[in-house]
């Protein structure tokens, strides 16, 4: 999971192990970052960095590497990032809109920062043709992509003639045509989140006026708007979860099976196709022996978050000419993803040490 630390942007393990800096915000006079999101992929993460009394959006590697200015708008400030289920565009909110003017709106981008779009330019809503302070382009954030990438919900104004708060909008993934699925007098909807079935939204609000803000449900086209959690104080930003039943996999080998040339040096590594409890992967379920032996190699296992990469390191080099069995053990007890479920069975591959 990705979170902010010290002004910065830390990464780190389901369990709170393997705590990583993505980016270094303590000397708060040079920037300070937050709000982070991750790639579908897992691969990179989107943030915002407030510097010099502007904010754009970067992004970076998980190793802190790569780190990338993807707005570079000394005139605007972006904030709330989200990245596209495909990984090709992100969805954010741009304070100050566009040369238009406008509070803040919700724009879209490619991946790597190029062909920014203003999805919500709306500078009057059709319900209100004579006062243009009800607009998209006046109250427009937090927005949030749909399971299949299709719709965005988003924070934005209420109708007129309604004096104050915020509702819940939806609106394709290209901008257009956008309707109001909460439509409350005068109480703020915030921060949409899809369920993983792309058919619900949970928000939060503090209706009825006055009350403190509690979690709400709402269908995606609107209806029956749902109380779901109150509590004496304040309940705010809802995520859903989502129930990981699938079996991890092994993607890749090194060295390759079959592989005949291989230096007596080499590491032998797997990766695997989502990411692993790293407690699960050890000497026991990584193994390295010679062909026609029972007895292991001596070696160091290791796990690689950041690659989901298991790395087993001999001891001593590897026999030249000699034919070596790796095997990563499945099933019960054995190497396991971060849900717990298992291989399902071992994956096992031979290679040969050059002589």
């Amino acid at each position: 999971m990705a979170y902010e630390s010290g002004r910065g942007i830390r990464v780190m393990d389901a369990d709170g192990s393997g705590q990583r800096r993505v980016s270094d915000g303590t000397n708060a006079t040079t920037f300070a970052d937050a709000d982070p999101a991750w790639s579908p992929g897992g691969r990179r993460i989107v943030f915002s960095r407030y510097q010099a009394g502007d904010s754009d959006l970067w992004s970076a590697n998980l190793d802190g590497t790569g780190q990338k200015n993807l707005t570079n708008t000394p005139a605007y400030g972006e904030i709330d990032p989200a990245w596209s289920p495909s990984g090709g565009e992100i969805s954010y909110a741009r304070v100050g809109c566009d040369a238009d003017g406008g509070i803040s709106c919700v724009f879209k981008m490619d991946a790597d920062g190029t062909d920014p779009v203003n999805l919500t330019p709306e500078t009057r809503l059709s319900e209100c043709p004579n006062q243009p302070g009800y607009a998209h382009r006046g109250a427009s954030s937090d927005p949030s992509y749909s399971p299949d990438g299709t719709k965005i919900a988003f924070k934005g104004t209420v109708r007129c003639p309604y004096s104050s708060g915020t509702d819940i909008w939806v609106m394709g993934s290209a901008g257009g045509a956008k309707v109001n699925v909460t439509d409350d007098n005068g109480t703020g909807d915030n921060h949409p989140t899809f369920s993983p079935d792309g058919k619900k939204i949970a928000f939060n609000s503090s209706r009825p006026t006055g009350d403190p803000t509690a979690v709400y449900l709402v269908g995606v086209d609107g209806g029956t708007v749902s109380r779901l959690a109150a509590s004496s104080g304040f309940d705010n930003d809802p995520d859903w979860g989502a129930l990981d039943i699938a079996d991890p996999e092994v993607v890749k080998v090194a060295p390759a099976q079959g592989a005949r040339d291989v230096s007596p040096k080499a590491n032998v590594t797997a990766d695997f196709s989502e990411a692993m409890d790293a407690g699960t992967l050890n000497g026991k379920t990584f193994s390295l022996r010679k062909k026609g032996t029972a007895t292991g190699v001596a070696a160091k296992v290791s796990y690689d978050a950041s690659k989901r990469r298991v790395v087993l390191n001999p001891a001593d080099s590897l026999k030249p000419g000699m034919t070596y069995v790796a095997t990563v053990r499945g099933g019960s007890g054995r190497a396991a993803d971060l849900a717990g479920n298992p291989l399902p069975g071992a994956e096992t591959w031979t290679f040969t040490v050059r002589r």
